[in-house]
């Protein structure tokens, strides 16, 4: 997810041919890590991905989801949250 959303640019920027990183589009970001969780909720039910910008160029993707381990049941343990974090770069303009 994050480097899809490392690959949606703001339009704008590319236009006015600032040199440097890409700078990327938030909504667009938004848009394909919403896609992207939508499609992903019959094999991995309950994921929630929120994404971010940091930096201009750099995409941040944050996802959660509560799963039941097994054979840890018997032991007490209940289901568990388990967290991750992507981050990907968009690419350096010439």
């Amino acid at each position: 997810a994050a480097v899809v959303a490392a690959q949606q640019p703001d339009v704008t920027s590319v236009r006015e041919g600032l040199a440097g990183q890409l700078v990327l589009d938030l909504a667009a970001v938004d848009d394909v890590v919403a896609t992207y969780a939508a499609d992903a909720q019959d094999s991995q039910p309950g994921l929630v991905l929120l994404a971010h910008v940091e930096a201009p160029g750099t995409a941040v993707v944050d996802g959660r989801r509560r799963v039941l381990l097994p054979l840890l049941g018997w032991l007490g343990v209940g289901d568990v949250v388990l967290t991750a974090q992507g981050r990907a770069r968009s690419p350096v303009l010439p």
